[in-house]
């Protein structure tokens, strides 16, 4: 299982990203970041945290060793699940999306940016 948790949908990702989620976990799965409110306190953010982890233990169901979770989103919330997953030794696996960012002038002097991805990386 590879679920995708961001508000990214998978539905728009390149062939590349689909198909080395796909290797590394199988099916995936879109799980919506939740909109963190900027004004959210510690509590707040451990109980997403949990709420989180216990949404991809469901979703992992019995066999949570073959599942790998991309965490993509607010970043005090990223860390909270990750560092969280990681204390327990939980057997899901956080990975981010690496990507390699292309940058074109155009002739009248703006900018274009695209971001092309390259691999997913373990959070060590």
């Amino acid at each position: 299982m590879f679920i995708n948790f961001s508000n990214h949908p998978s539905s728009k990702w390149s062939e590349k990203q689909t198909t080395d989620a796909e290797i590394l976990g199988g099916e995936i799965v879109d799980v919506p970041f939740p909109n963190v409110p900027p004004n959210a306190d510690p509590n707040e953010i451990m109980r997403l945290a949990y709420l989180a982890i216990a949404q991809f233990k469901r979703i992992a169901g019995s066999y949570p060793e073959n599942t790998f979770v991309m965490i993509q989103g607010e970043p005090t919330l990223c860390f909270a699940i990750i560092s969280r997953l990681q204390i327990a030794h939980s057997k899901i696996r956080a990975v981010a999306a690496t990507t390699e960012r292309v940058v074109i002038e155009n002739a009248d002097g703006s900018k274009t940016a695209s971001f092309n991805f390259v691999q997913f990386r373990k959070y060590v």
